[in-house]
């Protein structure tokens, strides 16, 4: 079978997702259109198998012209950046009030109808909100980190020109930091507020502290009803973080035991929010202070601070997007009820098929579960075709995949997301089932990050990813915790295996294995 001559390149690949994240594909094409650029991802192919995304590849030529378009467009207008971030808030801002409506919806009380049109609804505004941030939070720095280093080449050349004893690395790190909340800080910041209550209440803390969760399920009632309501408030609250595309969320035996967690770690609350309260003053501190001393032109100061904006909303934008999912979710729940499917059945319709399952009972089951077990999704000109099966095979038969050459190294490089230098034992950690291998002190390897890890990222003495840039999830968490974090690894997985002594000098990049 003759192969095509176009080359397709690998850009990320996803674990444990489902149909509802490729839907938004056509973004990549749109979202060139919403930035006022023209389109050039006009084709892509996302390859489903047994649950989750093991490629999703972009055409070699039309992947470096979008991102060749999208970094020229940034260091010559930043204030094209700027107007992009805004509609980037915009979106997101009305994708999470409407994901926060839904969550306090009663659905079993709403028709058929009623609830079909809520989830289209939230399926249009997610399509317009995550095309809008395809260009700026994601493709400028997803084929080689192309704005980062743009970036860093600047921070080294005026460190070199000024003869100034600085590591680029940790300038740049400094420089691309944003000084604004995360929704992680935030939610760990409510968390230390109702640790301070529980620790000043003696009765409160003995329930924590003495007994397993069992038993301080049992004495829940008992706990003084300011602290009860706090609680579950906080638990209604944030129980989505986790989601990512399939669930599950946090349930209030989590909270429950980690509060338990908190007090026997003896966590001081009243330290760390004093020390949050300053961390962005001083870090505008050091930025001002690396503007004056490198002599930074007021045109990179205004790339910096565009910098700073895609990193914030890279994080921001992905943690509205899992709470979009939970809320979305709900309704597949309970139209799953009602038609006799499994929810993960559910989640493979098309959001434009909705229609046909609810009101006309228009559905494969078999066709359902053969998507999740292997499928192709080919988008053209922002169209999406759904290939399965026997097609699939064909289709992907006849395509020229860019060949990832396998290594084996004792050291390799990738970009430096936060300085400092460890060695430790390496566990390899990609779903939260992994976390269980994580022990204080261990260095955390990963393809790539996402929020129901950061328990075993904060264990971690530091974090090496595959994915990269400066926006990807590491490298913002690992800067908020300041843990020695490299991102972008080639072939991070490849060389390095659980059990590898390595040694991780994060301000150059670079992993090296030890001896035992």
């Amino acid at each position: 079978m003759k192969k095509s001559s176009k080359l397709w390149r690998k850009n990320f690949e996803i674990k444990n997702v489902d149909y509802q994240l490729p839907w938004v594909l056509g973004a990549f094409y749109d979202g060139f259109v919403w930035s006022g650029l023209k389109p050039e991802i006009k084709e892509l192919i996302w390859i489903h198998e047994r649950g989750d995304n093991i490629g999703t590849y972009i055409l070699k030529l039309q992947l470096r012209a979008g991102v060749r378009t999208i970094l020229y467009k940034i260091v010559k207008s930043p204030n094209w950046a700027d107007r992009v971030a805004e509609k980037i808030r915009k979106g997101h801002e009305e994708y999470y009030s409407y994901s926060k409506y839904l969550d306090r919806l009663d659905l079993a009380k709403l028709s058929d109808k009623e609830l079909m049109r809520k989830f289209n609804k939230a399926s249009r505004i997610r399509y317009r909100a995550h095309g809008i941030s395809v260009t700026t939070t994601w493709l400028v720095d997803s084929d080689g980190e192309d704005f980062s280093n743009y970036l860093l080449n600047y921070v080294d050349k005026q460190i070199k020109n000024l003869k100034l004893k600085m590591q680029a690395a940790e300038v740049f790190s400094i420089l691309t930091t944003p000084t604004r909340d995360s929704f992680q800080r935030i939610e760990e910041k409510e968390a230390l507020l109702i640790l301070k209550l529980i620790l000043k209440d003696k009765k409160a803390k003995e329930v924590f502290v003495h007994k397993d969760i069992k038993k301080i399920k049992g004495d829940f009632e008992n706990l003084p009803a300011l602290i009860r309501k706090k609680i579950i408030s906080y638990y209604k609250k944030w129980r989505w973080m986790p989601y990512t595309y399939i669930g599950p969320a946090y349930d209030l035996d989590f909270y429950l035991e980690m509060f338990g967690n908190l007090i026997k770690e003896k966590v001081d609350p009243d330290k760390l929010l004093r020390k949050y309260r300053v961390v962005h003053q001083q870090t505008r501190k050091k930025q001002a202070k690396f503007f004056i001393k490198l002599k930074i032109d007021k045109r990179h100061m205004h790339l910096f601070k565009v910098a700073q904006d895609i990193v914030f909303l890279k994080g921001w934008r992905k943690d509205i997007l899992f709470l979009g999912f939970y809320a979305a979710d709900q309704i597949l729940k309970e139209l799953a009820k009602r038609k006799g499917l499994s929810l993960m059945q559910m989640k493979y319709i098309w959001p434009s098929e909705i229609e046909d399952v609810v009101l006309r009972d228009k559905i494969s089951v078999d066709e359902l579960n053969e998507r999740k077990k292997f499928s192709v999704l080919y988008m053209k000109n922002g169209k999406v075709r759904i290939l399965i099966g026997d097609k699939a095979r064909k289709f992907l038969a006849k395509q020229n995949f860019e060949k990832i050459k396998v290594v084996s190294i004792k050291e390799i490089k990738g970009m430096c997301a936060c300085p400092g230098r460890v060695r430790g034992v390496v566990r390899v950690v990609n779903v939260p089932e992994d976390m269980e291998k994580m022990k204080k002190g261990d260095i955390m390897f990963s393809h790539t990050t996402f929020p129901a890890l950061v328990p075993a990222m904060k264990k971690a003495a530091a974090i090496v990813t595959e994915d990269g840039g400066i926006t990807c999830h590491a490298a913002i968490v690992s800067r908020e915790m300041k843990t020695p974090c490299v991102v972008g690894v080639k072939s991070l997985l490849q060389v390095f295996k659980d059990g590898d002594r390595v040694e991780v000098d994060a301000a150059d990049g670079e992993i090296k294995k030890l001896g035992n």
